[in-house]
């Protein structure tokens, strides 16, 4: 059990949804099982809870999340479309913004960029468009190495329609292609060395000459906007 003495219905509820997050089986009755999850959020069942394990080298001076889990996690990795665009319907905020320090946190869009399931890309977007997240709070956070959504897209194994498929999408909302992690890589260095066919490249600088333009014009409205072509490598 995540609480080790539950008293509050809220630590109840999140209990019972560790329990059913991690005990539900594809074999089961999905309809039922979605009731549940959302009964248990109505009632006051956090998301953001780190359920942990004990382990002789744990230290209490760690931040929450920053080796264990939260519930958040389990449910994005279930790869259930439908069940995460009814969680995002359901709750008022996504909450594991800022629990922690930025080189220690976890976000839900770094757990959704290491999907490489089927509805990987649509859970993804979903996610991107959902009024309930802090886009910008979270494209940037650097987790583990120090990598950013962005950086974990790029280094997966994934299948490489789906890593281009993230990434079009992270461009598009706002992901920063310069941003060093640990390895001193920068996301444009990783897209250089993942796309090498000439389209692929046209298309990611396009995106990214899009998003120039965007920024020029909110800052100074100007007739002629010109474009840095010169964004990837051709």
């Amino acid at each position: 059990m995540s609480f080790p003495f539950p008293f509050s219905p809220h630590e109840i509820a999140t209990d019972k949804l560790q329990a059913l997050l991690q005990e539900h089986k594809a074999t089961d009755d999905t309809e039922k099982y979605h009731q549940q999850v959302l009964t248990l959020l109505r009632d006051g069942a956090t998301l953001d809870w780190a359920p942990y394990t004990w382990s002789p080298d744990y230290t209490y001076d760690e931040p929450p999340n920053s080796r264990f889990d939260t519930l958040w996690e389990y449910l994005i990795r279930k790869g259930d479309l439908a069940l995460i665009t009814s969680v995002l319907t359901a709750i008022p905020a996504v909450e594991t913004e800022g629990i922690c320090e930025p080189a220690e946190q976890k976000t839900v869009l770094h757990t959704a960029a290491e999907l490489q399931e089927e509805a990987a890309v649509d859970i993804l977007r979903v996610l991107l468009e959902s009024k309930k997240i802090n886009i910008n709070a979270q494209l940037h956070v650097l987790h583990g190495p120090a990598n950013t959504p962005l950086h974990v897209v790029l280094l997966s194994a994934d299948k490489h329609d789906r890593v281009l498929a993230k990434t079009i999408l992270l461009l598009k909302h706002g992901a920063d292609l310069d941003i060093d992690n640990l390895s001193d890589e920068t996301p444009r260095n990783l897209i250089e060395k993942r796309f090498s066919a000439t389209r692929e490249l046209t298309l990611l600088r396009d995106i990214e000459c899009s998003r120039q333009r965007e920024v020029v014009w909110q800052q100074k409205p100007v007739s002629i906007i010109t474009c840095f072509y010169g964004a990837f490598k051709m």
